[in-house]
């Protein structure tokens, strides 16, 4: 156990030496949080660099959303296979061009 503990720490230190290197050539708010918290030791930063990140994550989170949408509205286009709860019943009819 002590090991793994050890290793994921040199592993870590080891992220945030090539975060401080390739600094000048990626950024994004996630790389700019890590980097005010352990290697300039900014908290207020790091605070502001957070509330940044979480909104970049509800991005992600909705383009996965309307992704994973396309991609059914795509499968049930390709097999007509209609879901038989919700709404969506009327939704994919109204969508689907006919056949």
């Amino acid at each position: 156990m002590g090991f793994v503990v050890t290793h994921c720490r040199m592993l870590f230190h080891l992220h945030l030496l090539l975060l401080c290197q390739e600094s000048y050539t990626y950024r994004d708010p996630i790389t700019e949080f890590l980097e005010c918290l352990y290697v300039n030791f900014d908290f207020d930063g790091a605070q502001q660099k957070l509330r940044e990140c979480e909104t970049v994550m509800i991005r992600i989170a909705h383009c996965i959303c309307a992704r994973y949408k396309c991609i059914y509205v795509l499968h049930v286009y390709v097999h007509r296979q209609m879901p038989l709860t919700g709404n969506y019943i009327t939704w994919f009819n109204s969508t689907l061009p006919p056949m």
